[in-house]
């Protein structure tokens, strides 16, 4: 079992509640010192409960595109904060055999994410978020008249020049982890379908690419999560979810996927 949940607990979300409650907001520096530990301690004890003890937990994921990777301090109290929950859950009865998933996305921000690792005994996995999505010059979008043979030279280069060899792309993470002694994983991947997003669209070169980098044993991939969700706003994020709309919507990326995913 492989879950994905926030390091941070809800607050009450309107000010009057939360001065009644004498709450502020949940913050990474109060995590540090152990303030919420108490939730992990519950989550552990059920996972032990429910035979779940070795399942693996993605502790907020692409924490480098949230407000836990938006300033130095912040990445430094996120490695304080991760320990507290690593060693607060593995001290639980039954679940000392949790495993956890340090996952950022594929990006470079102003801040590196390697400043947030907790230490070596700490992680089990490098998880990598990659998404067909592009914000390279002339990339995506491309134009309306463009020609086949220039979108698929353009989502070669996306895949190339951001996701493989970009200053923080998956050849970089696969360095990262083998230094630290940690397989690779990509625990959330997933074609982008909105144009507006600087998405790839119906892109099989995208799913050749993935499973080629997944199949080869010198990247030691442990294992990868297709991003396999529906959600209510789909005007706003796009179908993702394989079996009830990748057929229609990305009819090639679903043959492809079929292909070399299916057995």
């Amino acid at each position: 079992m492989v879950l994905s949940l926030p390091m941070l607990p809800l607050r009450p979300s309107h000010a009057e509640d939360a001065a009644a409650k004498g709450a502020g907001p949940a913050s990474l520096e109060e995590g540090a010192r152990g303030k919420y530990n108490a939730h992990f301690v519950k989550l552990a004890e059920y996972l032990a409960a429910h035979g779940l003890g070795r399942s693996i937990l993605r502790l907020e994921p692409s924490f480098n595109a949230s407000p836990a990777g938006r300033s130095e301090k912040n990445l430094a109290l996120f490695a304080q904060y991760w320990r507290q929950i690593v060693q607060t859950m593995r001290g639980v009865p039954g679940a000392e055999q949790l495993q956890f998933c340090w996952s950022p996305c594929l990006r470079k921000d102003t801040f590196a994410a390697e400043t947030a690792w907790p230490g070596d005994a700490l992680v089990d996995f490098v998880g990598v978020v990659i998404y067909d999505a592009s914000t390279l010059p002339d990339t995506y979008p491309w134009p309306e008249d463009a020609s086949a043979a220039e979108i698929e030279e353009r989502r070669e280069r996306v895949w190339h020049d951001l996701i493989l060899h970009s200053e923080q792309g998956l050849l970089f993470w696969k360095a990262f982890a083998q230094r630290h002694g940690k397989p690779l994983c990509l625990p959330e991947w997933r074609l982008e379908a909105r144009a507006q997003m600087r998405g790839g669209m119906d892109n099989p070169y995208f799913i050749e690419q993935v499973h080629a980098f997944v199949a080869d044993p010198a990247n030691r991939v442990a294992f990868h999560c297709f991003y396999d969700v529906t959600f209510s706003d789909a005007a706003m994020h796009g179908p993702h979810r394989y079996e009830e709309r990748m057929e229609a919507d990305y009819p090639a990326a679903a043959a492809k996927f079929r292909e070399l995913f299916g057995r």
